[in-house]
């Protein structure tokens, strides 16, 4: 189902970057809140899944998810698996 955001890089899909880092939700590595860690992994897996449904150019960009999770492995790994396409 679309949302918002879907205009938004629609917008930056236009552009003739070859590259893009699509991470919606940004913590500190170093945050001391398991909770909200695990919100922002979560967040950005879905925003990876919208980007990925939305890309276009895949002959011209690329999509480069990144691996959240902080300093805990066990999100780190969550996070990995969650972005693997």
């Amino acid at each position: 189902m679309p949302c918002h955001c879907f205009r938004g890089f629609r917008i930056i899909f236009k552009f003739s970057y070859e590259l893009f880092n699509f991470n919606k939700d940004v913590v500190s590595s170093t945050l001391d809140d398991p909770v909200r860690m695990e919100e922002a992994m979560w967040r950005s897996i879905r925003w990876l899944d919208r980007c990925i449904e939305g890309h276009k150019r895949k002959k011209e960009q690329n999509l480069f998810p990144i691996v959240q999770g902080g300093l805990d492995a066990k999100l780190r790994e969550i996070s990995a698996k969650g972005k693997v396409f």
